[in-house]
């Protein structure tokens, strides 16, 4: 009579253990040295610029838009505009002052982004720049 055994042979699990292995130590090569965590960290930081900027852009049309909608009212100042402006962005984010001609935007905790400042002529926002403050 023949006899039959069945179940895993030694060589069989030694081999798949050794290809397991190989695929483990090419996925941790490539994890460090491919840079998929440099990549992820980056990708973060400028998520978190363009946030920010997203934040203030939504901001200086709010007063924009809310300003064209009253045209009875005096001309948006400094003063006012930085009231506004700091009433509509969340504190910690963001301080946001009163400038020399200008309203000074200043980014909190966030990577690459330093400050912009907010022209404004006859009472109207015209546009915002990238720069220090003025």
């Amino acid at each position: 009579m023949f006899s039959t055994q069945k179940g895993i042979t030694l060589i069989a699990l030694v081999i798949t253990i050794i290809v397991l292995l190989i695929l483990a130590g090419v996925t941790i090569t490539l994890a460090l040295n491919g840079g998929i965590i440099t990549q992820a960290q980056d990708s973060t930081s400028k998520y978190n610029k363009e946030k920010a900027l997203e934040i203030l852009d939504i901001a200086v049309a709010d007063v924009t838009a809310e300003e064209l909608a009253h045209p009875e009212w005096p001309y948006l100042t400094y003063g006012a505009a930085a009231q506004k402006l700091g009433d509509r962005l969340p504190e910690s984010d963001f301080i946001v002052t009163e400038g020399s001609g200008c309203v000074n935007v200043q980014f909190i905790n966030v990577e690459g982004l330093n400050y912009r400042y907010i022209a404004i002529t006859n009472g109207k926002i015209l546009s915002v720049h990238e720069s220090g403050p003025h």
